[in-house]
C-alpha cells in the first residue's frame, strides 16, 4: 500500500482522489479497521474509513514499524517514498488480530500434524531397526551366553543376510567350529 501511496501522495494537494481511492480499496481486507496517509509534516491526508470519528484516529505516527496495541490492533507505520527514494509520508494502518490468532492456529495444527506424523514414521522406523538390528545382535549375544555357560561348541548362529550382522555370524560360526575342532583333538 505504502509503494502504491507514493504517486497519489505526490500530487495529493492537487487531487487527493487517488489517494482516498487507494486508501478505500483496504476495504477488501476486511481485517483493516483503519488507515490512513500522511504527508512529510504529518498531516492527515486521507483516511479510511472516511467516516472515522477523531478520537478513534491516531495522532500523526511518528514511530516506523508494527506495534500490537491494547484493543488487540496491530498498528503499522510505514514511510512512502517516490521512486526516487525520497520520502514523502507515511501510510497507517490498523488491523484486527482475528486473522492472525487464526493464521497463527492454523499453523500450529499443522506443526502438530506434521509432528505426529514424524512420530508416527520414526516409531515405525525404530521398529524395522529393531526388528532387522537388534533382534540379531540380541540372539547373537544369547548364542554367546549359551556357548559359555553350557560349553556346547556345535551351536551355531543363525546368518539371516550378508551384512555387517551376517559377517559377524559368520564369525562367530567360525571361530565355534574352530574351539570344537581343537577341543576334540
Amino acid at each position: 500500500v505504502a509503494a502504491q501511496s507514493g504517486a497519489a501522495l505526490s500530487i495529493a494537494d492537487v487531487d487527493a482522489s487517488s489517494a482516498q481511492q487507494i486508501v478505500s480499496d483496504l476495504k477488501v481486507e476486511p481485517s483493516i479497521s483503519f488507515a490512513a496517509l500522511y504527508d512529510t509534516e504529518g498531516t492527515e491526508v486521507v483516511r479510511f474509513p472516511a467516516d472515522t470519528p477523531q478520537d478513534q484516529r491516531p495522532l500523526s505516527p511518528q514511530d516506523l514499524g508494527a506495534v500490537f496495541t491494547e484493543g488487540g490492533f496491530l498498528d503499522v507505520v510505514q514511510e512512502v517514498r517516490q521512486n526516487d527514494g525520497a520520502v514523502i509520508g507515511r501510510i497507517y494502518l490498523r488491523a484486527t488480530t482475528e486473522e492472525l490468532y487464526f493464521r497463527i492456529q492454523r499453523i500450529l495444527g499443522i506443526s502438530v500434524v506434521v509432528f505426529v506424523l514424524a512420530l508416527a514414521f520414526a516409531s515405525l522406523l525404530s521398529f524395522a531397526l529393531q526388528r532387522f538390528i537388534s533382534t540379531p545382535i540380541l540372539q547373537l549375544a544369547r548364542m554367546t551366553q549359551r556357548v559359555s555357560s553350557e560349553y556346547d561348541y556345535s551351536l551355531r548362529a543363525e546368518k539371516r543376510g550378508n551384512d555387517e550382522l551376517g559377517v559377524l555370524c559368520d564369525g562367530f560360526n567360525t571361530m565355534l567350529a574352530e574351539i570344537r575342532r581343537r577341543e576334540d583333538e
